[in-house]
């Protein structure tokens, strides 16, 4: 079974470990969006920065594999920050396997998914999430501008 739960200081060993073992595409880095960033393995001083913007966010989600796997960690990991008004995330950093789109998809559902239990609808992204993309019916995509949308549960 696959479940999201928040990166903690005691995780961050393995977490380190896992990225320098397995290729992601490191898509949102620091709110940035780096949508062309092909899937590799990231480097050492890279790894730091992930685990410097997972500690200083508000919402360190990282999607831990099944209690059966020899695997700590699975295959999207995506940090936020909560805005001035409370009321809306920032994706902030968001990592992924391939491929690539589907687990975006996955990625942002389970994030809008654990930040609608704290009370937060509203997930601004730095891309463009466009109507090609799949999403479920309780999901809602707003496009803000060219760069920017919002997600948000419905």
């Amino acid at each position: 079974m696959i479940s999201p739960g928040f990166l903690t200081e005691r995780d961050v060993e393995d977490f380190r470990g896992h990225f320098s073992r397995y290729p992601y595409c490191h898509l949102v880095r620091s709110g940035v969006s780096h949508l062309d960033e092909n899937t590799r393995l990231l480097s050492e001083e890279e790894i730091e920065s992930v685990i410097k913007g997972f500690m200083e966010s508000s919402y360190p989600i990282v999607c831990y594999a099944g209690s059966k796997s020899r695997e700590r960690f699975f295959d999207y990991h995506s940090a936020l920050r909560i805005d001035n008004s409370g009321n809306e995330a920032l994706l902030y950093e968001f990592l992924v396997q391939e491929p690539r789109q589907e687990t975006m998809i996955r990625g942002l559902n389970m994030a809008s998914f654990v930040l609608a239990t704290r009370g937060i609808q509203r997930i601004r992204v730095p891309f463009h999430l466009g109507e090609r993309w799949s999403w479920n019916d309780e999901l809602q995509i707003e496009a803000v501008d060219d760069h920017h949308s919002i997600l948000s549960r419905r």
